[in-house]
């Protein structure tokens, strides 16, 4: 599924997709009418197990990520919450490397890279949780959650 094809399906069932990632998380937030659920859980595990990565997206979001750190990397503020950040959390960490490396690790990733790292880290984390609420039935819930997650 493209890009466009995605969100025409996103916006065609009222479904509001959000992310929102840290250095240690993932959040997946999705809502909709309870008529989508099924459509709306559909789509979400369309997009964790087989996700579309443009090569001109990558790349333009991969460069825009690294001007931003080349030019955090010269403000004296946020260069020593860097700094402070390698000293305070371990060598092992995201958020202990710094500017130079995480630098260099994003001209060297690539989509093949991005694909691998989803499916070794977000697919299968073993802290893995959802939580459905709203007027949703619980036991249909359940269902379409495991028939969906078997195509991962």
């Amino acid at each position: 599924m493209t890009e466009e094809e995605f969100a025409w399906a996103l916006d065609r069932h009222s479904i509001r997709l959000d992310v929102i990632s840290g250095v240690n998380s993932v959040i997946l937030n999705l809502e909709c009418l309870r008529e989508n659920f099924d459509e709306a859980l559909g789509l979400l595990i369309a997009m964790l197990a087989k996700p579309e990565f443009p090569a001109d997206a990558f790349d333009r979001d991969r460069n825009s990520l690294i001007q931003t750190l080349e030019s955090d990397r010269q403000d004296p503020r946020k260069a020593a919450f860097m700094l402070t950040d390698q000293l305070s959390f371990q060598k092992g960490s995201p958020v202990g490397f710094g500017y130079d490396i995480l630098i260099k690790s994003l001209k060297e990733a690539t989509v093949k890279s991005l694909r691998k790292y989803m499916k070794q880290t977000i697919l299968t984390a073993p802290g893995a949780c959802i939580t459905v609420f709203g007027a949703v039935a619980p036991d249909a819930a359940k269902q379409t959650l495991a028939r969906l997650a078997k195509e991962i």
